[in-house]
């Protein structure tokens, strides 16, 4: 991902891929900086968002990182994975009625989807 940021260090979806592997990587200050860079470019990408949040979290700054998990669901509401981190970080900053709130909406709104063939977790059985 690096080499495509390199060459094309414009390209959002890049940037926001990039901050991704840094997150597995557990460079989080890495991360932090690409999903800024992603945000400063397109600053109604949700993906970027959350994956500034969640580096931000993961050094430590609740703070923020719930105000970019609140961002990232202002543009996507049913952005399930921004929703469970924002639910995350208030249980760090122990805001717990709050995140059981956010937890709550995110489980209605798995109940209220159709199931899809293929989702983690379906018990569906396709007879041939």
């Amino acid at each position: 991902m690096k080499v495509v940021v390199r060459q094309k260090p414009d390209h959002v979806s890049a940037l926001v891929t990039l901050s991704w592997c840094q997150l597995e990587l557990k460079e989080y200050e890495e991360a932090v900086s690409s999903a800024r860079r992603a945000i400063a470019i397109d600053p109604n990408d949700h993906v970027g968002r959350n994956n500034l949040g969640w580096g931000l979290l993961m050094l430590g700054q609740f703070d923020e990182a719930v105000a970019e998990f609140e961002a990232s669901l202002e543009r996507k509401p049913d952005y399930l994975l921004a929703r469970n981190n924002l639910g995350y970080a208030y249980i760090k900053l122990g805001r717990d009625s709050d995140a059981l709130e956010v937890l709550r909406i995110a489980v209605e709104m798995i109940l209220a989807r159709p199931p899809s063939f293929g989702d983690r977790g379906s018990t569906e059985v396709i007879e041939e």
